[in-house]
C-alpha cells in the first residue's frame, strides 16, 4: 500500500510553523547563492555544488521542524535510524558518481573546496531522502506502479507532442541528442533523470513546498490561492538564481525572470493538482517534478508547448473540485 504520512508536530511548534518554514527557507538558500558570490568566490565548481546544496532548504526545513518537537523527534529516531541515514547518505554520493559522467560537465577532479561541497551536499541530499524514504513505500498493485510511470512521463510525453506539432509546421525545433547513438542517448536520459531528481530540485525542493507548506495552505484556502501562493513564494525564492549569475539567462535578464515564473506556476498548478488527485501522496509528485527538470535538456520547448501547458493548467485549476473526497478552506 503506498502512502506519503505527514509527521505532526506538537501545538507549540505548529503555532510558528509556518513562519519559521517561509524564513528558514529563504535564508538559508539565499545564504548559500548569494555570499559566495559577494565574497567573489572563482571556484566555477564549488558554486555549482552551492546551487544544488540551496535548492535542499525547503526540505531541510521541514526536517528542522521534526526535531525542534521531542514526541516527533523521538519518533523519527525509533529503530536503526542512524544505520539507516548512514546508508542514505552513501547512496547518494554513490549515485552521484555513478551519474556524473553521463549527467554533468562537472569533472571528478576538483579543489579542496569543490571536495567540500561535495560532501556537505552528499549529507544534506542524504538526510532528505532518509526522511523521504521513511515516509514513502513501494506499490503493491499494479496500477500504483501505472500511476509512478506515468507521473514520470507524462511531461516528457506532453513536450514531445508540442516539439512534434510544432517541428512539423515549422521545421525549427530541435532534440538535443548526444554522440553516441542510440544507447548512449537513453543512458543519457536515464542519468540525468536521476542526477536531477537528486540535486536539480526535486529531492531538496517537494518535500518542502508540496509535501508541507502547500498541503498545510489547503486546510485553509481554495485550491487556486493555494498554488498562487506556493507558486509565487517558490519563484520568489528563485530569483537570485537569475540576478546573481547562477543560472544563466536567454535573453534580458526580466524576459528570464518572465519566463521562469510563468513556468514555476504553470508547475505548480500541475504539482499540486497530482498532490490533490493521490490524497498527499508525494513520491509521484516528486517524479513528476523530474520529468519537468529533465525535459529541457533534450526538447526545445516552443510555443505551443507553453500553449499546452496554460490550457491544462487552468483544466485542472477549473475541474479540481470533481475530484473525489477533495476538500479544501
Amino acid at each position: 500500500m503506498e502512502h506519503s504520512s505527514k509527521p505532526d508536530i506538537c501545538p507549540t511548534v505548529q503555532h510558528f510553523a509556518m513562519p519559521a518554514f517561509i524564513l528558514g527557507t529563504f535564508l538559508f538558500a539565499w545564504a548559500i547563492w548569494l555570499v559566495p558570490r559577494w565574497l567573489n568566490l572563482q571556484d566555477a565548481i564549488a558554486l555549482r555544488h552551492w546551487v544544488a546544496l540551496g535548492s535542499f532548504a525547503p526540505a531541510l526545513m521541514v526536517l528542522v521542524l521534526q526535531f525542534v518537537d521531542q514526541q516527533a523527534r523521538q519518533r523519527w529516531m525509533q529503530g536503526r535510524w542512524l544505520e539507516d541515514l548512514l546508508l542514505s547518505i552513501l547512496a547518494v554520493a554513490a549515485l552521484y558518481f555513478i551519474c556524473l559522467p553521463y549527467a554533468s560537465s562537472t569533472p571528478f577532479q576538483v579543489s579542496p573546496l569543490g571536495w567540500g561541497a561535495r560532501v556537505i551536499l552528499f549529507v544534506a541530499g542524504g538526510a532528505v531522502l532518509w526522511m523521504v524514504l521513511r515516509q514513502v513505500s513501494l506499490p503493491q498493485t499494479v496500477k500504483g506502479w501505472l500511476i509512478w510511470i506515468t507521473a514520470a512521463l507524462a511531461y516528457p510525453l506532453l513536450m514531445l507532442a508540442g516539439w512534434g506539432i510544432w517541428a512539423l509546421a515549422t521545421g525549427s525545433a530541435q532534440i538535443h541528442s548526444p554522440e553516441g547513438g542510440a544507447g548512449r542517448f537513453v543512458l543519457t536520459v536515464l542519468t540525468s533523470w536521476v542526477y536531477l531528481f537528486l540535486f536539480g530540485g526535486t529531492l531538496g525542493s517537494e518535500p518542502g513546498w508540496r509535501g508541507w507548506y502547500f498541503s498545510r495552505l489547503l486546510k485553509h484556502q481554495p485550491f487556486w490561492a493555494a498554488v498562487l501562493m506556493t507558486g509565487g513564494l517558490e519563484a520568489l525564492w528563485m530569483v537570485p538564481l537569475v540576478f546573481n549569475g547562477l543560472n544563466p539567462a536567454v535573453g534580458s535578464l526580466w524576459q528570464e525572470l518572465a519566463y521562469r515564473v510563468l513556468m514555476i506556476l504553470l508547475h505548480a498548478v500541475l504539482l499540486g493538482w497530482v498532490y490533490v488527485r493521490l490524497q498527499g501522496n508525494l513520491f509521484p509528485v516528486m517524479l513528476l517534478r523530474a520529468g519537468m527538470l529533465v525535459t529541457p535538456l533534450f526538447i526545445d520547448f516552443t510555443p505551443l508547448s507553453i500553449g499546452f501547458l496554460v490550457i491544462l493548467a487552468l483544466g485542472l485549476t477549473l475541474n479540481v473540485r470533481r475530484i473525489p473526497g477533495f476538500q479544501s478552506g
